[in-house]
């Protein structure tokens, strides 16, 4: 069913979607006139038009509640939604067959907290896409979803994510551009994966991490692929001990100055037991060039095949592999001239 591009005036009609039992695929994306859970006949509009319960609505019976009603009260499973509702448990039966279920764009605004209980509990729902709607609490339970495998929740202006919020079994999970930096940050709010133990890949890009708190992707045991690209992280601290899959992460456009030994190692680990390869992306930082960091940047050139070959280093310099070979030997001779005269000093003053 595509109703996507529309100003659907009485919205809440895509959520009585019951009765329509053979329906596969809904999409209700790019909608020009907001839902609020909270507000079932008046609409918020920009142009400054009639609400809807001021509208004519008497050619169309199926746009009153009138009807819903007894549609609901004579038709199973078809079900009525309750107007004017507020920190609630909303309720509704989804077509049994309903796998894919599109409402990007769909002017959905939930400010409010909400339980959103699903029948049937066993449906058939496998992907669902939300971006670019408005959840900035996203705390309560919705579902359940046993058959889920994508959830879009990307550009949803999400503050905070409740510790059960996301018990699904997913394999691919968006949240990127939302406001999560400072909860991933904090040993309690963190814990928002850990449920997610099938989940394969996570886009976490531009969502104001600073810090990650070391033990939040530990429970994604499967987890092998990782976006956390154009945040502000600048030193990257993970327990990876049971990431034996992750095998790709995007750091590209962060303030990384070099890469944690065991990051490397377990890396290298995974290519090895998947015998494959691992990719990561490390431009647009700014990469210690300095012999501090040697054993970073000689891992660095020697993985080149491994990773986006443009980097760039704490001195504003934009460097490919070629010319990284070059100034790699530069700065092992000049360490290995500083190391020289730190000796010959020690045998000095000895």
């Amino acid at each position: 069913m595509a109703m996507s591009d529309n100003d659907l005036v009485f919205t809440p009609y895509m959520l009585q979607t019951s009765c329509m039992i053979n329906v596969r695929k809904l999409l209700g994306a790019l909608q020009h006139s907001s839902h609020h859970p909270s507000r079932y006949n008046v609409e918020d509009t920009d142009d400054e038009r009639k609400g809807c319960e001021e509208r004519d609505f008497t050619r169309y019976p199926y746009m009153q509640e009138a009807f819903l009603m007894q549609l609901a009260a004579n038709k199973w499973p078809c079900n009525y939604i309750q107007p004017n509702l507020r920190n609630i448990t909303l309720e509704t039966n989804l077509p049994k067959h309903l796998e894919f279920v599109d409402f990007h764009e769909g002017n959905i605004i939930y400010n409010e907290q909400i339980n959103y209980n699903i029948t049937p509990n066993a449906n058939t729902i496998k992907h669902i896409d939300l971006s670019n709607d408005v959840f900035n609490i996203f705390t309560n339970q919705y579902g359940p979803f046993p058959n889920i495998e994508v959830s879009n929740l990307s550009r949803c202006y999400i503050m905070q994510i409740g510790e059960k919020s996301l018990n699904y079994p997913l394999k691919i999970l968006r949240l990127d551009n939302n406001y999560l930096g400072n909860q991933l940050a904090d040993s309690v709010g963190s814990s928002i994966f850990e449920c997610l133990t099938s989940l394969k890949t996570l886009n976490l890009l531009a969502i104001g991490i600073t810090i990650l708190h070391r033990s939040t992707f530990a429970p994604l045991t499967n987890l092998t692929d990782l976006d956390l690209s154009n945040n502000n992280i600048g030193n990257l601290v993970m327990m990876l001990p049971s990431l034996t899959n992750l095998s790709q992460i995007d750091l590209h456009v962060n303030s990384l100055y070099t890469l944690a030994r065991n990051i490397r190692t377990s890396l290298e680990l995974n290519a090895k037991k998947l015998n494959s390869t691992f990719e990561i992306d490390l431009r647009n930082n700014s990469l210690d060039y300095s012999c501090e960091n040697q054993d970073f940047l000689n891992w660095l050139y020697e993985h080149k095949s491994n990773m986006k070959t443009v980097f760039r280093l704490s001195d504003e310099r934009i460097m490919d592999a070629t010319c990284l070979e070059k100034e790699f030997s530069n700065l092992e001779g000049n360490c290995r001239s500083y190391t020289l005269l730190i000796v010959l000093c020690c045998i000095g003053i000895s």
